[in-house]
């Protein structure tokens, strides 16, 4: 369970001095208090984009690349940006210094890219204005770095009460693999970064944490909700190689669908399938790829027969999205 490890990750981390250079796991958070709803918006979409990147060694990140254009078209609204003018997208910037915050604690990071706005800062998420990373997509100014880790490191990032939180993990390379205390489990590849990933990541991100009494019924359209620019979706190919909004969030209904399927206590209510049409590689066949269509209707869903409690967790980690079912 993702969010379990890395909290408890957080834990002991507290343990040990702030900043160490050497440290395998790092965290930063900066606050939320100052911002307001818009601005929040525009923070949980672009760290949406942000959670789950993973960089082998020279890998480079470049923060407009992974956030994208900061356009009314992919959702992001009008706010004010670190130097108190509206803009659509403001307060992205938050989630850069945040990264970057956590980054300063590494001595293996070397920044190709980097600008911030000094004194004409008027946030108040950093003491200092030297400290708050500046971008603009459409400017050309980007955060961008390579990693020179021997290995793997993933950047994790979400929004937990009042504060934007960034932990950095270094991990192994290698495939997935299942873990021994979940009762279903699924991993399907999914692109390293671009639209499908970025659908893959928003609808899964509605999923996880999914938690089931006996007798409930899960519909994923009801879950996810509207595969719109208004909440984050991208233009993208979807199972059929027809670019739609919100195309590659099927995958999602897919891998929950393979790690439900040999559970006993699942009953299907209402599944579809792409069949011969399908043009994916991320499941063995057609009749693998589940298929949804929130304006369509055409729904994936089932009802938990058993007598406990089922949690379903749905997260990316590196190149696979992994799907871990827990009935206890």
């Amino acid at each position: 369970m993702k969010r379990m490890w890395i909290l408890s990750l957080i834990l002991c981390l507290c343990a040990f001095a702030a900043g160490s250079a050497s440290a395998d796991e790092i965290y930063a958070e900066t606050p939320l208090y100052g911002a307001d709803e818009a601005q929040l918006h525009n923070i949980r979409l672009a760290a949406q984009s942000v959670d789950g990147v993973c960089l082998g060694f020279g890998d480079e990140f470049s923060f407009n690349d992974i956030v994208g254009e900061r356009a009314a078209e992919y959702g992001f609204l009008p706010a004010e940006n670190g130097r108190g003018v509206e803009v659509v997208g403001g307060g992205v910037a938050q989630v850069a210094t945040t990264v970057y915050l956590a980054l300063m604690q590494r001595d293996d990071i070397e920044y190709s890219s980097i600008y911030t706005y000094n004194e004409r800062f008027v946030g108040s998420y950093v003491d200092s204005g030297y400290d708050a990373i500046a971008t603009d997509y459409a400017g050309g100014i980007d955060f961008a770095f390579n990693s020179y880790h021997e290995g793997r490191m993933t950047i994790y990032m979400w929004l937990d009460d009042d504060a934007l939180c960034c932990y950095v993990a270094e991990e192994a390379s290698g495939g997935v693999s299942r873990p021994d205390e979940c009762d279903g489990f699924a991993a399907t590849p999914i692109p390293d970064s671009g639209a499908q990933r970025n659908n893959v990541h928003l609808a899964a991100m509605s999923v996880d944490g999914w938690l089931m009494f006996p007798g409930d019924e899960f519909s994923f359209n009801k879950a996810v909700g509207p595969r719109s620019e208004r909440f984050g979706y991208r233009l993208a190919e979807n199972g059929r190689g027809v670019e739609v909004v919100g195309g590659g969030v099927a995958q999602v209904a897919s891998t929950i669908y393979l790690a439900l399927q040999d559970l006993d206590c699942i009953e299907l209510t209402e599944m579809y399938t792409y069949g011969d049409a399908f043009v994916g590689e991320y499941v063995r066949g057609g009749d693998e790829a589940v298929l949804v269509d929130y304006t369509g209707e055409l729904d994936f869903a089932f009802e938990y027969l058993g007598d406990q409690e089922l949690t379903i967790y749905v997260y990316i980690e590196e190149d696979h999205l992994i799907c871990e079912v827990y009935e206890d």
